[in-house]
C-alpha cells in the first residue's frame, strides 16, 4: 500500500471511529426507559431476592396486592366493598344484631381455629333490618385482614350453577364453582331460601353446606325466613347443617320485634 492509500485508509478508520463515538455519546444521554411496573422495587414479583444469600423477603407491596386479589375474587360489587362499621349507625332497632356482628368480627380468629363446626353467624327476619349490610361490613373488615371471603347472593349462585351444569364439559365448570364455594375460608350466603327450590338446587345446596360442615369452615348467612321455612326451601338435611354451623350466633329480627334464637 503506497503512502497516499495508507493515509486515505487511516482517515476512513478515524471517520468511522468518530461516528461510532458520537452515536454512543448521544445514546448515553438518552433518559432510561423504565419498565411499566406497579412496584419498581420488586418489579411486581412481590418478593425481593438476595442473590448472595439466595433468600427472598416479601416486598412492602405484597400485602396490598394480596388484599386487592382477595377483594377481586370476593364476589362483592364496588359499592358493597365500601360498607364499613365505621359508617354504620348502631340504633335501637338493630343494636343486638350490630353487637353480635362486631363481636364475631373481633373474635373471628379464635372462632376459626376452634373445635367443632359452630363457627358461623346467621341473621334471619324481615327485609330492611340491616342483615346484609352488617355481614358486608364483616366481610370487608376480614378481607382487609387478608382473610379469604366469598360473599354469595344465593339466587345468583344457583343460576350460575344451573348454567354450568348444562355447559357440556362433563361437569368441570360446575364442580369448580361448587369447590370454590365449599372450601373458601369464610363463606357468606345472602338471601338463603330466596332461590327457586327445585330438587336440583337442593342437591347442590347440600353438597356445598355439607362439605363446609364436614370441614368445620366458618359459614354465615342471611335470610328473610326462619329455620322452619328455610328447611322447606333448601331441604331438612341442609338446613340442619346450616343450623349447626351457626347455632350459637343466630338472631331472628324484624322491624318491630326482634329476638335472639
Amino acid at each position: 500500500m503506497d503512502p497516499v492509500e495508507k493515509q486515505i485508509r487511516e482517515m476512513q478508520v478515524k471517520i468511522e471511529r468518530d461516528k461510532a463515538r458520537k452515536i454512543n455519546t448521544r445514546d448515553s444521554f438518552q433518559p432510561a426507559v423504565r419498565a411499566n411496573y406497579d412496584c419498581h422495587e420488586c418489579q411486581d414479583q412481590e418478593f425481593i431476592y438476595n442473590h448472595v444469600s439466595n433468600t427472598a423477603i416479601p416486598c412492602k407491596c405484597r400485602e396490598i396486592k394480596v388484599i386487592r386479589r382477595l377483594f377481586k375474587s370476593s364476589g362483592l360489587t364496588k359499592s358493597q366493598q365500601e360498607v364499613s362499621f365505621e359508617y354504620l349507625n348502631e340504633d335501637l332497632s338493630n343494636r343486638e344484631m350490630y353487637q353480635m356482628a362486631r363481636e364475631y368480627l373481633n373474635d373471628f380468629y379464635n372462632i376459626a381455629v376452634g373445635e367443632g363446626e359452630n363457627k358461623g353467624l346467621g341473621f334471619m327476619g324481615t327485609v330492611g333490618t340491616g342483615k346484609t349490610t352488617l355481614l358486608l361490613a364483616v366481610a370487608n373488615a376480614l378481607l382487609n385482614q387478608q382473610v379469604p371471603v366469598l360473599f354469595i347472593n344465593t339466587p345468583n349462585l344457583f343460576a350460575e350453577l344451573l348454567e354450568a351444569q348444562w355447559r357440556g364439559d362433563g361437569g368441570g365448570l360446575l364442580n369448580t364453582k361448587i369447590h370454590r364455594v365449599s372450601t373458601v375460608k369464610l363463606a357468606i350466603f345472602d338471601d338463603v331460601g330466596k332461590e327457586t327450590a327445585t330438587e336440583r338446587v337442593q342437591l347442590q345446596y347440600y353438597r356445598i353446606i355439607n362439605q363446609r360442615y364436614a370441614e368445620q369452615l366458618p359459614t354465615c348467612f342471611t335470610s328473610n325466613f326462619d329455620f322452619g321455612e328455610i328447611a322447606e326451601r333448601i331441604g331438612d338435611a341442609t338446613a340442619s347443617r346450616l343450623y349447626a354451623l351457626t347455632k350459637e350466633r343466630q338472631m331472628n329480627i324484624n322491624a318491630e320485634d326482634y329476638r335472639l334464637m
